[in-house]
């Protein structure tokens, strides 16, 4: 294609002739021939293509200066080798700018939600650890303990499982942690409810 591009028209007319370009975008350049009769309005349909940009997020620059659509390249005295610099617009920075810090603010709070639903769980896990020993102590004390002390020894222990539904009460909850509690809390109601009976097992 280049090479088709680069042959001028039988006219000799060196608008009819293709010419080799280097599209300059940041850090990054795109090698390109387009024909010299292209106007900027094309080039930059291609430099669209090459970039993701839309053409009404960039302007193309030619010897320091902003190119309008409607100019042709060979009349502008674009010849071959020549750099294009790919300048975006300042309202598409700006609205880059703008997704960025909307990005930014949303992981933020995905942090501080992740971090406060980590300390929920880490205290509901506590109240767990809590109540995993009471139940044993209270398997114990009902294999272990004479008959008549039993109903006492219940009841003391259902009185020490009620603190700890309410220390989960004292806890604020969202998500995974909510569910975490109820489950938490119905266990403790069973128990509650098995040693008020005394026929914890």
């Amino acid at each position: 294609m280049k090479d088709h591009f680069r042959n001028q028209g039988p006219t000799g007319d060196p608008g009819t002739s293709g010419i080799s370009l280097k599209l300059i975008h940041k850090a990054q350049q795109y090698d390109i021939a387009v024909p010299a009769f292209y106007s900027f309005g094309q080039l930059k349909a291609e430099a669209a293509r090459l970039t993701a940009l839309r053409p009404d997020q960039f302007q193309l620059i030619f010897k320091g200066k902003v190119r309008q659509d409607t100019e042709v390249l060979f009349g502008c005295g674009v010849k071959h080798g020549a750099r294009i610099a790919i300048s975006e617009s300042e309202a598409f920075r700006e609205e880059r700018a703008h997704q960025n810090a909307l990005q930014e603010q949303h992981a933020i709070e995905q942090a501080q939600e992740n971090a406060a639903q980590r300390a929920m769980l880490t205290r509901i896990g506590k109240v767990r650890g809590e109540v995993d020993e009471l139940e044993s102590q209270a398997a114990a004390a009902w294999t272990t303990a004479p008959s008549p002390q039993r109903s006492q020894k219940c009841k003391g222990f259902a009185e020490l499982l009620t603190q700890k539904l309410l220390a989960l009460d004292n806890i604020e909850v969202a998500g995974d942690a909510r569910h975490a509690r109820k489950q938490l809390i119905n266990r403790i109601n069973d128990l509650c409810a098995r040693l008020e009976n005394t026929q914890p097992y």
